[in-house]
């Protein structure tokens, strides 16, 4: 009997096979199979008093989810399966995850959670004693349509730009949230100086996908932060609406003519729309479609 745990980029490998094998069927199967798995795993963590309790099983599930949500349309054709997914998810996140301060991850597991259930009548019916009242609290936590911040506040120019240079050494979000969600100074500062990493310092993809995965956990734990990563993207894309969209300080240093970024910052946006950071629509609602009529 083995005692180690498989890490979890391994997990993600096998997913990964299956998937190029063309076996989508097996790969929902094994994906329902490890989530059945997951409270055990995490019961025994807790036993051993482990470093990895809250931190292992969250982050599998993640990418459980992540396969769910690409063959989606797959797994709703079985009603069964998608009762198994549900539920094994709900009991993942039963503990009392609290949708408005939680970590990145949790609450992509909790959205995903709210997706099944509002559009699968069979799950309203089996499950909606139980999870109606807490799908009200994921709705107006995540799926809240924000309005585009156009700050304008005095630009420290260094606030915490070592953690955005180093942004995998620093694993305390939930305290960093804190200190943003309590400023608006040191969220607009934070912003610009993120997206002037991105985009003007910009030749490492993998440290754009890290900053990336930074920015999720504090605006997981500082949901305010998603109105100002709304705004600077739309200042940056209508930087010619007369400098009414606010974030001077950012677009007084990129030159949003310059193509050579632009993957970066896609890159980085999609993180942020992937962990649920911004809603989709909103981003095609207060920034794409204002963009085009300006052009």
């Amino acid at each position: 009997m083995s005692y180690h745990l498989p890490l979890v980029q391994h997990i993600q490998f096998i997913f990964d096979l299956m998937e190029y094998s063309l076996n989508i069927s097996g790969l929902i199967d094994f994906a329902i199979q490890l989530l059945n798995e997951l409270s055990l795993v995490e019961a025994e963590l807790l036993l051993k008093s482990s470093s990895l309790v809250g931190s292992y099983t969250t982050s599998l599930c993640l990418c459980i989810v992540a396969v769910l949500r690409r063959y989606h349309s797959c797994l709703i054709l079985n009603p069964e399966q998608t009762a198994q997914v549900f539920d094994g998810l709900r009991i993942v996140v039963k503990s009392g995850v609290n949708p408005a301060d939680c970590s990145s991850a949790e609450r992509c597991i909790l959205a995903y959670l709210y997706d099944l259930y509002t559009s699968c009548s069979h799950l309203k019916n089996k499950f909606g004693e139980i999870f109606s009242e807490f799908c009200s609290k994921v709705k107006n936590s995540i799926y809240c349509n924000i309005d585009p911040s156009d700050s304008n506040m005095l630009w420290d120019p260094v606030f915490m730009i070592d953690t955005i240079s180093n942004p995998s050494a620093n694993n305390n979000h939930s305290m960093v949230g804190k200190i943003l969600n309590d400023s608006p100074a040191n969220r607009y500062s934070f912003v610009c100086n993120v997206l002037m990493e991105v985009c003007v310092d910009h030749g490492d993809p993998e440290r754009v996908n890290d900053i990336g995965i930074l920015c999720a956990e504090l605006t997981a734990y500082c949901r305010s932060l998603s109105a100002e990563w709304l705004g600077i993207l739309k200042a940056l894309c209508c930087s010619s609406n007369n400098g009414n969209c606010g974030f001077n300080d950012l677009l007084c240093n990129v030159d949003v003519s310059d193509l050579s970024f632009h993957d970066s910052l896609a890159t980085f946006v999609a993180i942020l729309i992937a962990r649920q950071c911004l809603l989709l629509e909103d981003l095609v609602r207060c920034v794409a479609i204002p963009s085009l009529l300006n052009a």
